[in-house]
């Protein structure tokens, strides 16, 4: 770790928030399998299996620096093996892993009020900008670009535990640096894993006794695989990694990598079908079903070459100068209100087939004025 440069801690912290964004992803998708208890016990079960057999001959000589800062490292388990993920894995069964995310990304500004409040480690005026912007961005996400979008906003049960869980990660980030660096990496996460999952065992053993246990689909051990081994294990040594180098501060902007990461996953995995929209069964539009509303505002943005209205539209030119610009408009008002320049050109095209139009309409893209027209000759010479 003595090696490991500001640009290297950088990368970690980025391969850390890969491996969590997956997180975000299988914790919606297990919502039905497990209990969010029973899913951080398992999960850091596998992580503390796992990290024993190169953790334990580690821990040699470590007896002494372990009992020291036993209360710290039971608050360390408990605020950021326990509490955030167990409350993190209930919100997420009622909230989408997209809107889980973006909520995240709220971790930065309580890493910084808690770095203030325990450690009164202030802000740097571009760490602070940096938050700002980043937050904007979420707005700009979450209101399609729409301000008013904002105040039509509807945030189910699962958004405030996971909101309430970002104060509780930032707490466990500023905590960390207080350890000593003799206690860290693959040492200090099985420390905390064998500490949170004997926090937790004993609220699974009452939920046990409480109904039968099921085992699991395949697929759901899967998933519990995947959270001990990458979103624990190797997200939590590049985030521990990364801290010590950088700073709670600087390493909580990374998170604003997870909507990312996430949404795209989230989208690969656990895309929902448009029949799923039509049922109102969209999670992200809970009992919401389409309207003719919805269709309307599709039509505005769609741009065929005919579409049906009560009036007619007249286009305008995208680009040219700024006479010519000027000029398109009244050419068409000359024409479409001109009853004898009207009568005369129908004239010139009544006769015309169905067909004889259509081979009209694809030869002018391609040929211009050069596009042959029915009865012999060009648009050129037409016109």
């Amino acid at each position: 770790m003595r090696t490991l440069g500001r640009s290297g801690a950088l990368a970690l912290l980025a391969l850390g928030m890969l491996f969590w964004a997956g997180n975000w992803v299988v914790g919606r998708a297990l919502r039905e399998a497990f209990d969010p208890v029973a899913l951080t016990f398992w999960r850091w079960l596998v992580a503390a299996a796992v990290l024993a057999p190169f953790a334990l001959p580690q821990l040699a000589g470590k007896g002494e620096a372990i009992r020291r800062h036993a209360g710290l490292l039971a608050v360390l388990a408990l605020f950021g093996v326990v509490l955030f993920q167990a409350m993190v894995y209930h919100g997420l069964r009622s909230t989408t892993a997209v809107n889980g995310v973006l909520l995240n990304s709220s971790a930065p500004l309580f890493i910084l009020l808690c770095a203030w409040a325990l450690d009164r480690e202030r802000a740097r005026l571009q760490q602070v900008l940096g938050m700002l912007v980043s937050f904007a961005g979420i707005g700009v996400i979450l209101a399609r670009g729409e301000f008013a979008r904002l105040l039509e906003l509807r945030f189910q049960a699962g958004d405030a535990w996971i909101l309430v869980a970002m104060p509780v990660w930032g707490v466990y980030s500023v905590l960390l640096k207080r350890l000593p660096r003799e206690l860290g990496g693959t040492v200090l996460l099985f420390v905390l894993s064998a500490i949170g999952v004997a926090m937790l065992a004993p609220l699974v053993a009452i939920d046990a006794l409480r109904a039968p246990a099921q085992w699991p689909s395949a697929e759901a051990a899967a998933g519990v695989l995947y959270v001990g081994l990458f979103a624990s294990v190797g997200g939590f040594i590049c985030w521990n990694l990364g801290v010590r180098v950088v700073g709670a501060n600087t390493a909580g902007f990374m998170l604003h990598l997870l909507p990312a990461f996430a949404t795209v996953l989230a989208i690969l995995l656990l895309g929902e079908s448009f029949r799923a929209f039509l049922d109102g069964n969209l999670p992200q539009l809970a009992g919401e079903k389409p309207r003719l509303s919805d269709w309307t505002d599709h039509l505005s943005t769609a741009f065929p070459e005919v579409r049906l209205k009560s009036f007619l539209e007249m286009r305008g030119a995208d680009g040219g100068r700024w006479g010519r610009i000027c000029a398109l408009p009244a050419l068409w008002v000359g024409l479409l209100y001109d009853q004898t320049t009207l009568d005369a050109a129908w004239d010139r095209v009544k006769h015309w087939s169905i067909e004889e139009r259509e081979a009209l309409r694809h030869a002018a893209p391609r040929l211009a004025l050069d596009a042959p027209v029915p009865g012999g000759g060009t648009m050129r010479t037409s016109a």
